[in-house]
């Protein structure tokens, strides 16, 4: 370890309440610029995803993390935490859409063939 890891260590917390919420917060230990903790929310969601031949496939449950607004404290993070965990999953449904519309293309062999007003291909 050189003297430049050191500067960026950070100290992690976990604190979870009685629904299961989960926050993590990161305090920065060492580094060159002293920076003010931070808050990931932990959430558990529950997935369907489709084969790419557009069949569901089983759901699965699976945690994701997201980022808390900046200057959050602890307690309002638990207060926001259902709020910023829609916003995080509706940002994810919407990539994983994107994603999937651009494999979508469509081979120009896969398009039937155009046919003008004589019968013969255009």
């Amino acid at each position: 370890m050189n003297a430049d890891d050191r500067h960026e260590i950070m100290e992690v917390k976990s604190f979870m309440d009685a629904s299961g919420k989960e926050v993590r917060q990161f305090t920065q230990v060492f580094g060159k610029s002293k920076q003010e903790p931070f808050y990931k929310g932990i959430a558990m969601a529950v997935i369907q995803q489709k084969h790419p031949a557009g069949i569901p496939m089983q759901p699965i449950t699976r945690p994701f993390e997201f980022l808390l607004p900046k200057g959050t404290g602890l307690k309002r993070a638990f207060e926001i935490f259902d709020e910023e965990a829609r916003k995080a999953l509706e940002g994810i449904r919407k990539k994983e859409e994107e994603a999937a519309m651009a494999n979508r293309v469509v081979r120009a062999g896969a398009l039937p063939t155009l046919l003008g007003p004589d019968g013969k291909k255009v």
